[in-house]
């Protein structure tokens, strides 16, 4: 059954992305695994949606037996991804043995479901939840959250039931989506756990951002922005019951095996081509088991029909539109240079040092400012510009160096990588901003060496009020000239 357009609701299959590894992540990972799904299944069946799961096992440690092989038999409604460690070697850039985006990208590409709903294997659906989705149904372009609430860890899950899941008694605690600043769309606090839209608007956002190859952290909050980017509606659902573990990133901390970095670069993101794996070679094994290694690319995409075909590309043409807009700075026909900028106006802050070279270098494992090149307002000329911009020549020896205007909201900072050359970038410069920052990506990467060569500012002027009142009249007398003795 295919899904419909947006406010058309179509019932449908409900295909759940969920991923894992046989590497006793926790106690009984397994069994709550094969809990969560069987529970997960009863509650969502019925008044005409099905629900299915696709497991994706990501970096199967060796020596330990796969879980694809016991889940296919043991469920019926289970198909597997197992993604071998030479393609994570091939493309993790962090200390994380498991990639959520890729994985997650690989089930979207090849699944043949109507919705999509990407969850953990130690989440159940809430029956408030379910019964939403029975009584209203699912609509097409939009994105459904759930408030996830940590439940304990000890529960019988084998056994249990829907009460005991929901008992205010065995609440550990609550990932509020009802406090600011999390108690508006799209709701972004733990959001991981439930991000469900349709199969059609999942593959215009080609999934998550794969650009992000060295952290698991916020990929969830880059969907959910890249989604209201995309105009989708967005919708709460209702609750999921999470079980509290010591490995999550709330109770693990500064133990997290993942690392910081700008969140807000580059939205919305453009997952490439080849996104979900596209670029490596996939074998099957019997009828619902995937195996993805090294070699020839030919990974499986179900097509989609002609309708959702339509609302993908639809989506996929409007990101591509916005990111331009947001991420494309360069300067608009008319701008001319204002002025050459001191760079002795150039602050370093604390954490950072300058050599005698005019090296810059920021402290390692911290995401934060690393210097700033101010505007002083004697510099600025007396008329106004409509826009301003600024081109900085810069030598980034080490790091990925993040570039903003300070106070800016219209667009995402800008993300300069190590260059045995010279970089030169455009940053539009709101009338409000006065400095631009340069700060570190992301934490655990190499600390930033830079050298500013070059800031020269430009502007786009609005013609003074006694010229634009001169083009006015002189449009006026030509129109009434060419009504009289036609166009010139």
């Amino acid at each position: 059954m295919s899904t419909g357009e947006a406010g058309q609701v179509r019932r449908g299959v409900i295909e759940a992305i969920i991923l894992g590894r046989n590497d006793n992540y926790e106690p009984q990972w397994t069994e709550k695994l094969l809990a969560a799904i069987a529970y997960n299944r009863a509650v969502l069946t019925r008044d005409g949606y099905e629900f299915r799961v696709a497991f994706v096992e990501w970096n199967p440690p060796v020596g330990n037996p796969l879980l694809a092989p016991m889940l296919v038999e043991r469920f019926p409604y289970v198909r597997c991804v197992v993604v071998a460690p030479e393609v994570h070697k091939a493309i993790c850039q962090g200390p994380m043995p498991i990639m959520l985006n890729p994985a997650i990208n690989a089930a979207v590409r090849t699944s043949e479901a109507d919705y999509l709903v990407v969850t953990g294997g130690d989440c159940f659906f809430g029956r408030a939840l379910a019964d939403r989705i029975a009584r209203g149904g699912l609509l097409g372009n939009r994105l459904y959250r759930a408030e996830r609430v940590n439940i304990r860890a000890d529960i019988d899950f084998v056994s249990a039931t829907p009460a005991e899941i929901e008992d205010p008694a065995n609440i550990v605690s609550v990932d509020t989506c009802s406090e600011p600043p999390y108690d508006r769309p799209p709701f972004t606090n733990a959001s991981g756990d439930f991000l469900m839209m349709d199969r059609a608007t999942m593959t215009g956002l080609r999934g998550f951002d794969e650009a992000i190859d060295f952290s698991k952290l916020h990929l969830d909050s880059r969907l959910c922005w890249t989604c209201m980017d995309a105009g989708m509606d967005c919708e709460l659902l209702g609750r999921i019951f999470h079980i509290s573990h010591t490995q999550s990133y709330v109770n693990a901390g500064g133990a997290y095996d993942s690392q910081s970095y700008v969140t807000e670069v580059g939205l919305p993101y453009l997952n490439p081509d080849e996104w979900g794996l596209g670029r490596f070679a996939w074998t099957r094994d019997g009828d619902r088991i995937w195996h993805v290694g090294l070699g020839a690319a030919n990974a499986p995409a179900p097509a989609l029909d002609g309708d959702a075909s339509r609302r993908a590309e639809k989506v996929r043409a409007g990101l591509m539109a916005l990111h331009a807009q947001r991420n494309d700075q360069d300067p608009a026909d008319g701008a001319s240079e204002i002025t050459k900028l001191p760079l002795d106006w150039v602050w370093v802050a604390p954490i950072a040092s300058r050599d005698e070279a005019g090296v810059i270098e920021g402290a390692k494992g911290v995401v934060d400012n690393v210097a700033a090149l101010s505007l002083p307002d004697k510099l600025l000329p007396a008329k106004t510009s409509e826009r301003r911009w600024i081109f900085l020549s810069l030598d980034v020896l080490q790091g990925d160096l993040v570039v903003e205007a300070i106070d800016q909201t219209r667009r995402p900072p800008t993300l300069v990588r190590a260059s045995r050359e010279p970089v030169g970038i455009w940053l539009e410069m709101p009338s409000e901003s006065k400095a631009v920052r340069f700060g570190r990506f992301r934490g655990n990467g190499p600390a930033v060496r830079l050298k500013i060569r070059e800031a020269r500012l430009f502007g786009r002027f609005r013609p003074s009020p006694r010229k634009e009142i001169s083009r006015g009249l002189y449009g006026r007398l030509k129109y009434r000239l060419q009504r009289f003795f036609g166009p010139s």
